[in-house]
């Protein structure tokens, strides 16, 4: 992927199977793994073990502006 910047941007892993819009994540039901590293390129992420057993419940990764508010983008877990 690619993205113009990685300022107050959040990596969220979410529930939701399809982020078409910032209304569909629900920041509560969300795992925010922490800041977005670069600005390209593959990524990886560790989730927290305490949070492991319920990862299978996520089926997405959005990024997350902070200072916004709101999804820059998404894209389903395969």
């Amino acid at each position: 992927f690619s993205t113009p910047s990685k300022a107050h941007t959040s990596v969220l892993l979410v529930t939701n199977a399809d982020v078409t819009k910032t209304s569909q994540v629900d920041q509560k039901a969300s795992l925010d793994l922490g800041a977005l590293a670069g600005t390209t390129g593959m990524q990886e992420y560790p989730v927290p073990a305490a949070a492991a057993a319920q990862a299978m419940g996520y089926h997405a990764v959005v990024l997350w502006d902070t200072e916004m508010g709101q999804a820059i983008a998404a894209a389903p877990l395969k």
